[in-house]
């Protein structure tokens, strides 16, 4: 069941300046105008390749520890996807839910965040920390010319194990 968790973090630490406008994302972002994609990747390899992650994963290091329990992988999979690419940003498969027996964590920083039809007004909060699973229905959104988006989900599962896979990137 989605649950809006009383976590948010503030990106407002610098301004980056995406196409023409000002998003406060960049304690995430190295470069501007750059696509970077991982999937089910461990939390090591997640900081080896973007460790301005660093402090947001220990402001969550403690509900991670305690999900930890019930599961016996955690993985990460992570997103930069800015404006001048014609990069879709996901696969427009509509609504769907994800894996089977999953738990979720789930923030979105910037444009067309993930939508849930359980939400009144069906787009997730920007820098708003969610836990959902693999009941909840829901959709990611291909970005538009001009926006950008930072997207980090982190997996608790029986059955997804780290990969390190990086997708993309340029």
């Amino acid at each position: 069941m989605l649950q809006k968790l009383n976590i948010q973090v503030d990106s407002s630490q610098a301004n980056t300046v995406l196409g023409s406008q000002t998003h406060h994302m960049s304690f995430m972002m190295d470069k501007e105008n750059r696509h970077f994609f991982i999937k089910d990747c461990s939390m090591s390899f997640l900081l080896k390749n973007r460790p301005q992650l660093k402090a947001f994963l220990k402001s969550v290091s403690l509900l991670i520890d305690l999900k930890k329990i019930q599961y016996k992988y955690v993985t990460f999979d992570y997103q930069e996807l800015f404006a001048g690419h014609p990069t879709k940003s996901c696969k427009d498969i509509g609504w769907h839910t994800d894996g089977s027996d999953n738990e979720y964590l789930l923030i979105v920083w910037g444009n067309k965040r993930t939508e849930f039809q359980s939400l009144p007004q069906l787009e997730i909060d920007h820098g708003n920390l969610y836990q959902y699973d693999s009941s909840d229905i829901h959709r990611g959104r291909i970005l538009d010319k001009g926006e950008c988006r930072v997207f980090l989900r982190i997996c608790f599962s029986n059955k997804v194990k780290p990969n390190n896979k990086i997708l993309f990137s340029f």
